[in-house]
């Protein structure tokens, strides 16, 4: 093999266990191939940081993030908040969603939530992100059940 290919194949060889190492940390031990994420997600966490305070949007009652990756793409679901004035809203969770091969879950939905800002990290049992705004950083886990 010539020099500059053999740097190439280190380079590649380099990059391989690099990614692995990644993998490990994350919590995945399997073969490198996209999770499954087809299902359905109720949140785990969500809430609402600012400085000086934190509101779990889950202790109240009228609260509600669940969300379904269907087969075909698509997604259904609800968002309801109706306990924090700055975030107060009511939409059905209906669009797409795409998978990245660095398992990055993004939305595209029919309504403009900040959900579509988040970049959803795929993790053994199930999805979490965060959006940051200018005044206030939400945190959302969403638990898979099934």
């Amino acid at each position: 093999m010539r020099a500059g290919v053999q740097s190439r194949v280190l380079v590649v060889i380099l990059a391989a266990i690099g990614c692995e190492a990644d993998r490990t940390r994350a919590g995945f031990t399997g073969p490198l191939e996209l999770p499954n994420v087809v299902g359905s997600y109720v949140a785990s966490t969500f809430r609402v940081e600012r400085p000086g305070s934190v509101t779990n949007l889950l202790r109240a009652p009228d609260t509600r993030l669940n969300l379904q990756l269907l087969p075909d793409g698509t997604t259904r679901g609800q968002l309801k908040i109706t306990s924090d004035p700055e975030f107060t809203t009511k939409q059905a969770l209906v669009g797409q969603w795409h998978l990245s091969p660095g398992r990055v879950l993004k939305l595209d939905l029919t309504a403009e939530t900040f959900l579509e800002e988040i970049e959803f990290r795929v993790r053994p049992d199930g999805l979490a992100g965060e959006w940051i705004g200018v005044s206030a950083r939400i945190l959302v886990e969403l638990r898979k059940v099934a």
